[in-house]
């Protein structure tokens, strides 16, 4: 007859598509027992100015509310009109609707939309569990808890409380809440109905029979598609397997490439250290020859460039300078020696024709 569910905040939008029913999509959706003839027959027996999901964003922002995404912000009643009720439904669902407000609090009521448009017609009672909240460190004095508002004793004595309810207020009426249907009166079976159950119990065992083959075949056609599953799972593991031995063949030459440009490159370091060591040496008998520091010693490389003067000696192993701009050095300092040599023999021959 009726039920209750507990919706989290992120949930409540696919409820109020469904109270509402303002769109095609909504009407359609995967409900058969939509009649989208009957949909404009639809009420709401709780509307007010602003719209459902307005006086929800309202009335939730008066509570105090942890805040989790797991609180269940909006409880849903579904009231179903039961099967054997002689009146009008709309007064039914009005009266249900009075209870429901008394129970839970009409400023607590989101809306009470009644659907005539299923082969049922029912009522949606939906509302925000409000409870008293006495804690000193929240400025609200209500709060958002399901769990205190829909306890056991609430669900148990539910149901009776309703049928109270509604038998008080329509007195003239036949109301059978608990059970949802009256009752049907014992009574003697005609042969003619004793004939149908027979056949209708062959019909049952000679369905029990069939659903029984057909679970045979099905659980041999999960087998074969188990077996299928297990063979292709084989393929894609040995399949892994050759991609993870091409991977490591990769890798392999990868990393052997690697180590060679290394040595490689470590080679060129230690030839580069020997040089920069031999140019120490150079630099230091040098300044140690001319007496001088390895401060004169740099002003000296420094003034070369303004004064046109070769850079001293030692530079021409210096390994930071341009392997051409060594060269260069080298061989100004090779044709000066010869130079020099070629004064000095000059010198002596006019020593002697003297």
């Amino acid at each position: 007859m009726a039920h209750v569910a507990k919706y989290t905040s992120v949930q409540v939008g696919h409820l109020f598509n469904h109270y509402n029913r303002d769109k095609e999509k909504d009407c359609n959706r995967s409900n058969e027992d939509i009649d989208k003839e009957r949909t404009k027959d639809n009420y709401n027996l709780m509307q007010r100015e602003e719209t459902p999901q307005e006086y929800y964003k309202e009335r939730l922002d008066e509570l105090y509310n942890i805040g989790r995404a797991d609180v269940k912000t909006m409880c849903d009643w579904v009231v179903t009109l039961p099967k054997d009720y002689q009146g009008d439904a709309r007064e039914f669902f009005v009266h249900t609707v009075d209870f429901l407000n008394e129970r839970y609090g009409a400023n607590n009521c989101i809306g009470a939309f009644v659907h005539m448009d299923e082969k049922t017609p029912h009522l949606h009672y939906s509302f925000i569990p409000v409870s008293r909240d006495d804690n000193p460190n929240h400025e609200q004095q209500e709060k958002v808890c399901a769990k205190e508002v829909l306890t056991r004793s609430d669900l148990r004595t539910f149901h009776d409380d309703l049928q109270n309810h509604l038998r008080e207020r329509l007195p003239d009426r036949e109301i059978n809440i608990t059970t949802g249907i009256t009752k049907e009166q014992g009574r003697n079976m005609t042969v003619q109905e004793i004939k149908l159950n027979a056949k209708a119990e062959r019909l049952k065992e000679k369905e029990k029979e069939i659903e029984e083959r057909e679970e045979r075949l099905t659980q041999k056609e999960e087998r074969l598609k188990e077996q299928k599953r297990e063979n292709l799972e084989r393929q894609k593991e040995l399949d892994k397997q050759q991609r993870e031995l091409k991977q490591k063949q990769v890798d392999v030459a990868s990393r052997e490439k690697d180590v060679e440009n290394r040595e490689h490159k470590l080679d060129r370091l230690e030839e580069r250290n020997k040089e920069v060591d031999k140019y120490f040496q150079y630099r230091d008998s040098y300044c140690e020859r001319n007496g001088i520091t390895q401060q004169m010693y740099d002003k000296e490389c420094l003034m070369s460039k303004y004064t046109g003067q070769l850079k001293p000696y030692p530079e021409i192993a210096n390994p930071t300078l341009p392997r051409e701009e060594r060269e260069e050095l080298a061989q100004a300092y090779k044709e000066q020696q010869h130079e020099h040599e070629h004064t000095h023999t000059h010198e002596r021959e006019m020593e002697r024709e003297r």
